[in-house]
């Protein structure tokens, strides 16, 4: 959160990235592993938050680090799933076109799964997660299936009761 600081980390965000921040997130069975699994995904929210990892460190690290975050989205942990949704709409945000068919395809139903999670603060996340996840590829990456699946879910939570997950729902908001 320094201002002083966060300038020294873009020319090393990628090894931060890469090195320090991704083998600790990838998952292994055990409490002491979901902690340091939890922190390492709070971690990179942080970087991709504060704006720290530049579009060239995210275009570097994206292929290896979304298959990682694919399976953090899955967590046992309600609170590193929400996390890793917030880490997602960042990372999706800074690549707006840049996700080609592959990770689309295998990345929407993990998406779509996250809208019935026991959590409301994740369902509310994958919201954002989402719309960036929308704009993260060409429109035509998402024709049939992908597409008719996405708006399938979209549309029975347009008509959740809670009206705070309704507007979450709104991704164009």
């Amino acid at each position: 959160g320094d201002a002083d600081v966060g300038p020294g980390f873009a020319p090393h965000a990628a090894t931060l990235v890469l090195d320090a921040i991704m083998p600790n997130i990838v998952w292994r069975a055990g409490r002491v592993s979901g902690t340091i699994r939890k922190v390492g995904v709070a971690a990179l929210y942080t970087l991709f938050k504060g704006g720290l990892a530049d579009q060239y460190c995210l275009f570097k690290t994206a292929p290896q680090l979304l298959p990682v975050l694919k399976g953090s989205i899955d967590d046992s942990d309600a609170n590193t799933r929400h996390l890793t949704c917030l880490a997602m709409h960042h990372l999706f945000a800074a690549l707006p076109g840049a996700l080609s068919e592959e990770p689309v395809r295998q990345l929407y139903p993990e998406l779509l799964k996250r809208f019935d999670d026991s959590s409301d603060t994740v369902r509310r996340s994958v919201c954002l997660a989402m719309k960036g996840f929308l704009l993260a590829a060409p429109p035509q990456h998402f024709l049939g299936t992908t597409l008719d699946y996405t708006l399938d879910c979209l549309f029975v939570h347009l008509d959740y009761p809670d009206p705070v997950m309704q507007e979450a729902v709104q991704i164009g908001r």
